[in-house]
C-alpha cells in the first residue's frame, strides 16, 4: 500500500472513531411529568434526567405553556466510578402550579455541554376546572413527605435560609401564657442544626413544648419568595411581672448543603439569629376578684368526687378533687377546703399530668383527702370554689363543685345513746325504796383522827383548786384556738417561717440528688411562699417590683431587699440554663437561701 493511501486511511479511522467518542459523550436526558391529569389549583410534578456524557453540563432549562408556573425545584446527583472513568448522573425535579384550565405542553428540558445544546422529549398535561379522578392536589411534597419549596435555580438568584421566632400574644396579663416559636425557614435543605445560644427569659417562668419527632414543612411566603416553614422549637412563657418584658435572639447554627450547580462542595454551617421581641404585660384587675382567687390564670374545671357515698364511723372517705383545663398547673395552689364538723379532715397527696392542648399547655392536678366521719346519719360535703382569671375573655371566673351526699352509719367507735325513761311510766312512780344512811366503819387499828396525809388542809385545799386551774387552762387553750380562727391571717404569717424552711429541708434533698432545675423551683417556692404568708398576698402574683416595695414598706434595710431579688434571679437562672452548675454551687446558694429567710424573719417580725 502507498504510504499516501495508508495516510488516507488511518486519517478515516481517526474520524470514525472521534464521532464513536463524541456519541459515547452525549448525555441521556429524559423528561418524566406526573400527573397527566391536574385540577386548578394543583400541582404537577416534572423531573429532568441527565446522564452519561461526560458531564459538565448546564442546569436544564425548562419550557412551560403560559398556564404552569414554576413554584419549586430540588436537585439531586449520583458519581459511579466506571473502569477508571467517572460517570455522573443528575436529577431535577419542577413543581409546577398549574393557574388555568387547559391542555399544555412541558418541555423540552434542554442543556448544553462542549458548545452542543441537547434536548428532551416533551409531554402534555390537562389542568381542569374540577377534582380529577385520582389526581393529587395540595401543597407540592418531595418523595420523602417534606414540602420542597425554593426559588427557581433559572433566576440566578442564591437561595436563602433564615431562622425566625414568633410569639403570640404579644400584649398579655400577668400569668398568661405567651407561646414562642423558632422556625427554620429555607430554601435549601438543612439537615441539621442546633441552638447555639437561649436567651435568658427575666421575668418569665418557662416551659418547652415538644414537637413531633417527624417535622413536617409547610410552604411559607416572606419577602414576595417562597419558602419552606418547620417548626424547630417552642416555648410557653408565663410573665411572672408586669411591664415590656424584651426576649432576646436566639443563635442557631444551621447546617446546609452549598447551593452550587453540582452539589459538589458538601456542606457550610451558617449562624443564624432570631430578633428581639417585646412582650407588653398588663397586670391582672383587681375589680371583680373572687374570694377564692389564689393566682391562677387560664380555663379550668374543677370536680369532686368520693370513692363511696355511704360508710360507717369505723371507715374513712376519699375525697378527690381533680382540676382540668389550660394554665400553668406548676404554679397551680389547690382549692381550700372548709371546716367540715361532721368530719376530721388529713391531707393524702397530690399529683399532676400535663397534656398540653396544641400549644397551650393544659392538663390535670388532683388533690385527695383522707375524710373520719366523727358521726352517723346524712352528711354533705359542700360545694368548692376554685377562683381563676380567664385572659380569654379578660374577666374572673369560678370553677365550683356539686355538694356531695354521704350516708354515715353507726360504728364500733359511737357508744349508743343514754337509755331514755321508757313510754308510759310517769316519773312520780319511781318510788325510794329506803331513807337510810349507812356509816362506814373504820377497822381496828386504822387511823381515824385525820393524821393520815391526805386530810393536811393545804393538800386538800390544793386538790379542790386543781379543778379550777385545769378548767381555767382548758379555757386558755379553747379560747387561744378561736381567735386564731377568727384571725387566719395572723396564723398564716406567724407560721410562713416554719413552711419556708420546711420547703428549704426538702430543696437540700434535690440537692443531694443533684438536680439542679427541682433545687432551685424549691427554693424559689420557698421565698414565695414565705413573702405571700408573710403579706397575705398570693404568692404566684407577686413581681420584683411588688416584692421591692412591700420589704421597703415594712422597713427592710436596701442590701437585704437587694439580696432577696438577686437570691429570686439566680434560681431563675438555675430552673432556666442550669447546665454548667455544680453541687458547690448549689450547697452555696441553699446556705444564701437559709441567710436571707432568717434575715427577713427577724426584720418582718420585729415590724409587725
Amino acid at each position: 500500500m502507498k504510504t499516501g493511501e495508508l495516510r488516507r486511511l488511518l486519517l478515516s479511522l481517526a474520524v470514525l472513531f472521534a464521532a464513536a467518542a463524541r456519541a459515547a459523550d452525549k448525555p441521556d436526558l429524559q423528561l418524566q411529568v406526573r400527573p397527566s391529569e391536574v385540577a386548578v389549583g394543583g400541582t404537577i410534578t416534572a423531573t429532568v434526567s441527565v446522564s452519561g456524557g461526560g458531564g459538565g453540563y448546564s442546569e436544564p432549562r425548562l419550557a412551560l405553556g403560559e398556564g404552569l408556573d414554576i413554584v419549586g425545584t430540588a436537585a439531586s446527583s449520583n458519581f459511579n466510578l466506571t473502569g477508571g472513568q467517572v460517570r455522573v448522573s443528575q436529577s431535577y425535579t419542577y413543581i409546577l402550579a398549574a393557574r388555568r384550565a387547559g391542555q399544555f405542553t412541558i418541555g423540552p428540558a434542554t442543556v448544553e455541554g462542549d458548545g452542543t445544546r441537547y434536548a428532551s422529549q416533551t409531554a402534555t398535561v390537562t389542568v381542569t376546572a374540577g377534582a380529577p379522578g385520582g389526581a393529587a392536589g395540595g401543597a407540592p411534597q418531595s418523595p420523602n413527605g417534606y414540602t420542597i419549596l425554593s426559588p427557581s435555580r433559572r433566576s440566578g438568584r442564591k437561595a436563602q435560609v433564615m431562622v425566625v421566632a414568633e410569639a403570640e400574644p404579644r400584649e398579655a396579663y400577668l400569668g398568661q401564657q405567651v407561646t414562642v416559636t423558632v422556625k427554620l425557614l429555607t430554601q435549601l435543605s438543612a439537615p441539621r442544626m442546633g441552638l447555639e445560644e437561649q436567651p435568658s427569659f427575666s421575668g418569665f417562668w418557662t416551659e418547652e413544648i415538644p414537637l413531633p419527632k417527624e417535622k413536617q414543612g409547610t410552604p411559607e411566603v416572606v419577602g414576595g419568595q417562597q419558602f419552606t416553614a418547620y417548626e424547630v422549637y417552642k416555648l410557653a412563657l408565663f410573665p411572672t411581672t408586669v411591664g415590656t418584658l424584651t426576649i432576646a435572639p436566639f443563635r442557631w447554627g444551621v447546617e446546609v448543603v452549598n447551593d452550587d450547580m453540582w452539589g459538589l462542595f458538601g456542606q457550610s454551617v451558617r449562624h443564624l439569629e432570631t430578633e428581639a421581641i417585646d412582650i407588653v404585660v398588663k397586670p391582672l384587675p383587681e375589680k371583680d376578684k373572687p374570694a377564692s382567687f389564689d393566682g391562677a390564670v387560664g380555663d379550668f374545671h374543677l370536680a369532686a368526687t368520693l370513692d363511696r357515698n355511704q360508710g360507717s364511723t369505723d371507715d374513712a372517705l376519699s375525697l378527690r378533687l381533680k382540676l382540668t383545663g389550660v394554665g400553668n398547673f406548676k404554679t397551680v395552689v389547690g382549692p381550700k377546703l372548709p371546716e367540715l364538723v361532721d368530719f376530721k379532715q388529713f391531707s393524702s397527696s397530690s399529683s399532676q399530668e400535663s397534656t398540653p392542648r396544641g400549644d397551650l399547655l393544659g392538663g390535670t392536678k388532683t388533690w385527695e383527702y383522707v375524710l373520719l366521719p366523727k358521726s352517723p346519719g346524712e352528711h354533705v360535703l359542700p360545694s368548692l370554689e376554685f377562683g381563676f382569671f380567664d385572659p380569654g375573655v379578660g374577666t374572673y371566673r369560678v370553677a365550683r363543685t356539686a355538694p356531695l351526699k354521704v350516708s354515715v352509719s353507726r360504728g364500733s367507735d359511737v357508744p349508743p345513746p343514754p337509755a331514755a325513761v321508757a313510754p308510759g311510766v310517769a316519773k312520780n312512780e319511781v318510788r325510794a325504796l329506803a331513807r337510810d344512811i349507812n356509816y362506814i366503819k373504820l377497822a381496828p387499828g386504822s387511823s381515824a383522827g385525820g393524821a393520815s396525809l391526805w386530810s393536811h388542809p393545804i393538800l386538800l385545799g390544793g386538790l379542790a383548786g386543781l379543778p379550777v386551774v385545769l378548767n381555767a387552762m382548758a379555757l386558755a387553750v379553747v379560747l387561744g384556738r378561736r381567735a386564731s380562727e377568727r384571725d387566719p391571717v395572723g396564723r398564716k404569717r406567724r407560721g410562713a417561717a416554719k413552711r419556708a424552711r420546711a420547703r428549704l429541708k426538702e430543696a437540700e434533698s434535690h440537692l443531694h440528688r443533684g438536680a439542679a432545675t427541682s433545687f432551685a423551683e424549691e427554693v424559689s417556692a420557698a421565698l414565695f411562699g414565705y413573702l405571700g404568708d408573710r403579706f397575705d398576698e398570693p404568692a404566684h402574683g407577686l413581681t420584683r417590683e411588688r416584692i421591692k416595695t412591700l420589704l421597703a414598706g415594712a422597713g427592710c434595710e436596701a442590701p437585704l431587699v437587694t439580696a432577696t431579688g438577686r437570691l429570686l434571679d439566680r434560681c431563675d437562672f438555675l430552673r432556666f440554663a442550669p447546665v454548667g452548675t455544680d453541687a458547690k454551687d448549689l450547697a452555696k446558694l441553699s446556705r444564701e437561701a437559709a441567710g436571707v429567710l432568717k434575715a427577713l424573719e427577724g426584720r418582718l417580725r420585729k415590724a409587725a
